[in-house]
């Protein structure tokens, strides 16, 4: 398990002064990653038809089960099983015979609905780098938005219980690798798969934590796009360092904020 950081940082924008001012921070879904090929998993096993076989028959059980509850519930009779699986028992041999064509479709939209299964989860993305001028640069808009430091130490990121490393509320320490999580057909991915990144970013030395999304404290619609927000403590943040070029407005109103605030 990795030793915690002796301190742990965010970037963030000038407009982000309002973590500051309502002491709420934003948790993440993985498909509003800023990189794409990240949390896109690779999926495996589309070579293997007994496999597919078996995951699209756990499927039409599952579908069947549903039917019969809801045929029960509304007072009618239910067909039988071998009946109802006709219908994608036809549908299963004609995707059999567009996969072995060309898997790579599938493989892409296997990965995208993982993805997606893996939505409910929220991930706030911190650093080990306290001055750091690409980071200064490419998160906290070209040294106009600030560096807030956190104690790692604080409840609001309890330490794991047990053995696991992964785990929710706790901080993570990101590993990277050439190569991205691999899964076969119809396994469930964990969160750990979410602490892995392209080694082109082993230089931002990133921690992450994870928290259910449903759990928020509040939530805020831009566009098409959910924010989820949880209350953050103002004793777990340390330090708050303005960036170099941060207007004055923003410079007067963030030290307004932090003057007001007691913790």
């Amino acid at each position: 398990m990795a030793d915690l950081p002796k301190a742990i940082f965010k970037y963030v924008s000038p407009d982000r002064i309002d973590i500051l001012k309502n002491l709420q921070i934003r948790f993440t879904q993985p498909s509003c990653f800023n990189d794409p090929f990240e949390a896109q998993f690779c999926i495996d096993g589309f070579e293997d038809e007994a496999l597919i076989a078996e995951n699209v028959e756990t499927l039409v059980r599952r579908r069947y089960r549903e039917y019969v509850l809801h045929q029960r519930l509304s007072g009618e009779q239910a067909i039988p099983y071998d009946k109802f699986s006709e219908i994608p028992a036809a549908r299963h041999h004609q995707i059999m015979r567009e996969l072995r064509k060309d898997p790579r479709p599938f493989r892409e939209r296997a990965a995208e609905r993982v993805q997606k299964f893996w939505d409910d989860i929220g991930i706030l993305s911190l650093t080990e780098l306290e001055n750091d001028l690409l980071m200064w640069a490419h998160y906290a808009n070209s040294h106009e938005g600030m560096l807030i430091e956190f104690n790692p130490k604080h409840p609001f990121f309890p330490r794991p219980q047990g053995a696991a490393e992964v785990d929710f509320g706790i901080l993570v320490k990101v590993t990277y690798s050439e190569e991205r999580a691999r899964h076969r057909i119809g396994d469930i991915p964990d969160p750990s798969d979410f602490c892995i990144k392209s080694e082109d970013w082993r230089k931002e030395k990133e921690w992450r934590v994870f928290r259910l999304l449903n759990q928020s404290n509040n939530t805020v619609t831009k566009g098409n796009e959910t924010v989820y927000l949880f209350d953050l403590p103002p004793e777990s943040m340390k330090r708050v360092v303005m960036g170099y070029r941060m207007e004055g407005k923003k410079r007067q109103e963030l030290k307004d904020i932090v003057c007001a605030n007691p913790a």
